[in-house]
């Protein structure tokens, strides 16, 4: 039953690894594709800023987790990750703040719930290992953001919404 699970985390962890690493290296390009230069400028300064706030919600991770365990914790994840998909789905720049601040603490949550899991089907002694292992796979899989960047800017001229629609979908 645990490798079972063991796999399923590793063909999930890595698309969830590719979505944040691909906005990480999208978010200028996106706002400039839904405002003017200035107003990308100020939100991408705002999103730096905001990114590592989600310090501030690590109590509340924390308490979640084990008040709730890691089911309940992994469904919050998920919807904190479906909310901001379909934040960023949304062409309206100011809402974009929101939508960062959601992808904020969704990734603190997501790797939070995460260790936990791992820490607790497959205990402290293995939990390096299995971790390295995944987050292999999920760097492998980031490679395919290039082609994907390719396509948003040839094929769709900028236009990131193919790509948020597939992001949706996966949430």
């Amino acid at each position: 039953m645990k490798t079972t699970e063991y796999i399923l985390f590793c063909f999930y962890m890595p698309i969830l690894c590719l979505f944040a690493n691909f906005y990480f290296g999208t978010v200028k390009d996106r706002l400039e594709f839904i405002t003017d230069d200035v107003t990308a400028k100020w939100l991408v300064e705002a999103f730096s800023v905001i990114l590592p706030c989600s310090l501030i919600a690590s109590p509340g991770i924390a308490y979640c987790i084990n008040r709730f365990g890691y089911g309940p914790s992994t469904w919050i994840s998920h919807s904190l990750g479906l909310l901001w998909s379909v934040l960023i789905i949304i062409p309206i720049p100011m809402l974009q703040i929101l939508s960062f601040l959601v992808f904020s603490i969704f990734r603190a949550f997501y790797y939070s719930v995460s260790m936990v899991f791992m820490i607790d089907v497959f205990g402290m002694k293995s939990f390096g290992r299995l971790w390295g292992i995944a987050l292999l796979f999920g760097g492998a899989i980031t490679f395919i953001q290039h082609p994907i960047l390719e396509m948003v800017f040839v094929t769709y001229g900028g236009d990131f919404r193919v790509v948020n629609y597939a992001q949706l979908t996966f949430f």
